[in-house]
């Protein structure tokens, strides 16, 4: 019989009512597992009942000082390889600087007619370029400083340093700032309040994959707003409870994730969060990015064997793959069921 890690339960409490709209909750799943860290507890997540509101969140709710204990290996805090070396590497690294040059001008001046077409090869591939995408959260060139709100391992802010970003991060995991910091990062440790930035102080701020782990996530936007310079770009990603995914493996589907995902959107929940923050026009996409690991995790967890990940054996790969392309395809059709939502806003 597996252990349980009894010693990280964490302090909940109930949480009958929506965060955004104050309605009272329906419970839409109910006995989750921690899919990374199994400590005996169970979980539910909640759907507003106001259908013009559509947060949902997990139930009972985590102590804010208590959910450090669900992040002792968080899988985004380290370095994980993408499984390929030399030569692939090299050529994929080739083909993605030519590929952000055609989509979002970075050196566009500077490239050979070569590496600009070998970028071109990445359109024939939509799984890689959601991909790549992500990597720069859709940040085109042009700006000058960055802030990664949440900056885990550091990638992000690795390759965004190359194509010439003045970058900045805020991490709360004092392990994985220290992995940063030895990559010459400027990443500082702790919560986006605690820093004390300037007014105005960034082009960009970025956060992927972190809005969903705050519980209170319009004091960060609220924050992040007064940091921004006017006209400056907020760019974050977050999984969408409306996706193909969802639907598909119900309480399996990987992006619940609870006790770590507090809160949990579709596009119309996220669009209220972000106007209720003092940004005003909000731009909303889906997108099918990492939406195969996004299968094979799902399928691990409906089948209870513990997520494999970066383990997976090739006919789980080739599954996924498929997942995928299903999803890029039914995307051209209907435009929110992708397994995660790009947001961008500018303050104004």
């Amino acid at each position: 019989m597996e252990e349980k890690n009894i010693n990280l339960a964490i302090k909940a409490a109930p949480s009958p009512s929506c965060y955004l709209c104050g309605s009272p909750g329906e419970i839409l799943h109910e006995g989750i597992k921690d899919c990374f860290l199994d400590t005996g507890q169970l979980w539910n997540v909640r759907l507003c009942s106001n259908s013009s509101c559509g947060l949902a969140w997990v139930d009972p709710l985590p102590m804010e000082e208590e959910i450090h204990k669900a992040y002792q290996s968080y899988y985004t805090h380290s370095d994980i390889g993408l499984g390929y070396g030399g030569r692939i590497v090299r050529l994929y690294q080739y083909m993605r600087i030519g590929y952000l040059s055609a989509k979002y001008g970075y050196f566009k001046d500077h490239l050979s007619i070569w590496r600009k077409l070998a970028g071109l090869a990445i359109y024939l591939h939509p799984g890689r370029r959601a991909v790549i995408d992500a990597q720069i959260m859709g940040v085109p060139a042009g700006g000058s400083r960055l802030l990664e709100i949440g900056c885990g391992s550091g990638r992000k802010l690795e390759l965004l340093r190359e194509l010439g970003w003045e970058t900045q991060g805020v991490e709360q995991d004092p392990n994985a700032v220290a992995n940063c910091v030895s990559k010459n990062l400027d990443v500082s440790c702790g919560a986006l309040k605690e820093q004390n930035y300037k007014d105005d102080s960034f082009d960009v701020v970025i956060m992927s994959h972190v809005i969903e782990h705050l519980h209170d996530p319009r004091a960060t936007l609220i924050e992040i707003r007064r940091i921004l310079k006017p006209g400056g770009l907020l760019s974050m990603t977050a999984p969408n409870i409306n996706s193909l995914g969802a639907r598909y493996f119900g309480k399996a589907w990987i992006g619940w994730d609870p006790p770590r995902h507090i809160h949990d959107f579709s596009p119309v929940s996220i669009t209220a969060l972000v106007k209720s923050a003092g940004f005003s026009e909000v731009n909303i996409t889906t997108t099918i990015n990492n939406a195969n690991y996004g299968y094979m995790s799902s399928n691990d967890i409906l089948h209870d064997r513990g997520i494999q990940i970066m383990r997976w054996p090739k006919s789980e790969k080739l599954a996924g793959l498929i997942y995928q392309l299903i999803m890029w395809f039914w995307l051209k059709f209907k435009g929110d069921i992708g397994d995660e939502m790009h947001v961008s806003t500018r303050k104004s």
